[in-house]
């Protein structure tokens, strides 16, 4: 499953603030409420990397692995949540996704 999460694309704006922490809650909602079991493998490119880390953080007993592509950092992260012109999130926002891809789990027999 791949999505956009809040304030992106299609999604609706969602709640503020826009932290890596609610960010992280408001996927682990969605994966309840579509009823997708963990365990999870996540893949997060550019700032969804940091946002699958923190989700790991949060929930570590559903998480069984984590692919990173091109991940933003804690450093990153910061710049953006000091960038008062939003252009620095208007950027991570055109590269960055969560992807969950539960189909692997078989592959991988987990």
């Amino acid at each position: 499953m791949s999505y956009e999460r809040a304030g992106l694309g299609r999604s609706d704006p969602g709640p503020k603030p826009h932290s890596a922490e609610q960010i992280a809650r408001e996927l682990h909602a969605l994966l309840k409420a579509r009823a997708i079991a963990p365990p999870y493998i996540l893949v997060g490119h550019s700032a969804g990397g940091l946002f699958v880390r923190v989700f790991a953080h949060q929930y570590p007993e559903e998480i069984v692995a984590l692919v990173l592509v091109d991940p933003a950092t804690e450093e990153d992260y910061e710049r953006m949540q000091r960038d008062k012109s939003g252009r620095y999130m208007e950027v991570a926002a055109a590269y960055s996704s969560f992807v969950l891809a539960p189909q692997l789990r078989s592959t991988l027999n987990l």
